[in-house]
């Protein structure tokens, strides 16, 4: 089997990056609070728009009136992008 290089570790000769005193952490700590536009208390809640509730909804009714309208609207979008093609194609 073939191994990679094997690292003597006794003979270690780097030294440690020296950290930064307590007062300048801190004080980077808390302009980068004040820089913050939305407190950290408040979650980040997203809520569903109204297309995702309906496509979603426990109710039968909702979800299938979701897919009839989204299918008439692919079905017009498809139309109309082939006339907008159709007439893109006629003054070329």
């Amino acid at each position: 089997m073939i191994m990679g290089p094997q690292h003597d570790t006794t003979n270690d000769t780097r030294k440690p990056i020296p950290l930064e005193s307590e007062a300048e952490i801190q004080e980077t700590q808390n302009e980068e609070e004040l820089n913050e536009a939305v407190p950290v208390s408040e979650p980040n809640i997203e809520k569903k728009s109204f297309g995702e509730r309906w496509k979603t909804h426990r109710f039968w009714l909702f979800r299938g009136t979701y897919y009839v309208l989204f299918s008439v609207w692919a079905i017009v979008m498809a139309i109309g992008g082939a006339i907008a093609w159709l007439i893109a194609m006629l003054f070329i």
